[in-house]
């Protein structure tokens, strides 16, 4: 018997108004499909794929595809990691790349691209420091290098800072 939208349900000698059926499912399909989320709220696909997923499709589709999906990588903090340390080539390749990045620096400058120049400037005193840092070769050139290099920034810097 229906009456203004709720069914007239009796269940064993209780008798009392429901919503329409189809609404009763929909909710259960909703809460279902927020369990089954959780079970990918650890993999790849995550509490929101899987919920979604759950939803559209069906929740257990969802929570099929959740369980095959992989789990999450977590990133292994810094002080754990190892570092490699550098191979001559590795070194070479860096030591390789200063002028380079030198020379577009400075054609970049002349292009009035200040920006880019600086963020060359950058790349190549990062490169330098690299070297230094991984090799502990304190060679007067690459000093040299590294002061040059740290001049044109801080000139550029103050550049940009008044433009």
């Amino acid at each position: 018997m229906e009456c203004n939208g709720y069914y007239l349900i009796a269940i064993g000698f209780d008798v009392y108004w429901s919503p329409k059926p189809i609404t009763m499912w929909i909710l259960v399909w909703i809460i279902i499909s927020f369990f089954v989320a959780m079970a990918g709220s650890n993999k790849r696909i995550g509490y929101w794929g899987t919920f979604f997923l759950s939803i559209l499709l069906s929740p257990l589709i969802g929570l099929i595809i959740a369980l095959v999906s992989e789990q999450k990588t977590i990133p292994q903090p810094i002080s754990q990691r190892t570092i490699a340390t550098p191979t001559m080539s590795e070194m070479h390749l860096q030591t390789s790349r200063i002028p380079r990045l030198m020379d577009d620096a400075e054609q970049q400058e002349k292009q009035g691209n200040l920006k880019r120049s600086l963020s060359y400037y950058l790349d190549a005193k990062h490169a330098i420091d690299s070297i230094i840092d991984l090799s502990g070769a304190n060679e007067e050139s690459l000093l040299l290098q590294k002061e040059d290099v740290e001049e044109h920034i801080s000139r550029l810097k103050n550049r940009l800072g008044r433009t």
